[in-house]
């Protein structure tokens, strides 16, 4: 390793080693309660259940306390949120997630009210085109909230179904978006990426204001371990 980072092998076991040198590093025998210092950043769930059952394989069934765990991924259930609730952190002001149904359905509707009014090209769509449709914007707004790029280069990405005739497609997702933007207003939602980036600034957030205000007081054994993240999401990059 070198400095702050740590790399393994790719011909080792990934979770496996990472686990056995945080466990030397807290020197887990001798003090089955000091890995309780540590907060271990993993991309998701699976993950986190992965890396807990070799920790419990290195403690030799011996009685050890398992590190503060936070996923990336599944920020609902195991993640951040989830830690920021513990931790008496507000997260009212952040509208709830649309949920995958409620998007496909949304999103294939507001295909269909525009196509009726976007010119001979667009008027005489299908429900089955209309869903298949929905799922290439889905990616669009997913891509757009995970690498944070506004959709103003919206040409540069058209999905197959509406490469066919550049100008009446981009007229197309112009509306679409602003039709799409206001429906989720108006019901009081926020896309699942949004909410997860704005989750991950205010844990950004909270790790700073813990650990600079009074950086004299932290305890070095308070480490953070951000495992299996390159940082290739900006708001990963910023948290790392």
């Amino acid at each position: 390793y070198k400095k702050n980072i740590f790399t393994v092998s790719p011909c080792d076991n990934f979770l496996k080693e990472t686990a056995k040198l945080i466990f030397n590093l807290y020197n887990i025998h001798k003090d089955p309660l000091s890995l309780t210092k540590a907060t271990i950043i993993l991309p998701n769930i699976r993950s986190s259940i992965t890396f807990k059952k070799e920790i419990i394989e290195l403690s030799e069934n011996k009685v050890s306390v398992m590190p503060k765990i936070v996923t990336l991924g599944d920020f609902e259930e195991e993640g951040l949120s989830y830690e920021l609730i513990k931790e008496n952190s507000e997260l009212g002001e952040i509208p709830p997630a649309i949920s995958k149904i409620e998007r496909i359905l949304l999103t294939a509707k507001l295909i269909e009210e525009i196509s009726k009014n976007s010119g001979k090209i667009f008027s005489n769509i299908t429900l089955s085109q209309s869903l298949k449709l929905s799922y290439s914007l889905i990616e669009i707004i997913d891509d757009s909230y995970r690498y944070e790029k506004p959709f103003e280069n919206i040409e540069d990405i058209l999905p197959d179904e509406l490469a066919f005739n550049k100008q009446a497609s981009l007229e197309f997702l112009k509306s679409f978006f602003n039709n799409y933007q206001k429906k989720l207003n108006e019901f009081g939602y926020i896309d699942t990426i949004e909410r997860r980036n704005l989750i991950t600034e205010k844990y950004n957030q909270f790790l700073i204001n813990k650990y600079n205000t009074n950086p004299n007081n932290c305890d070095p054994n308070e480490r953070i371990f951000i495992i299996g993240s390159t940082g290739s999401l900006p708001s990963t990059r910023r948290l790392i």
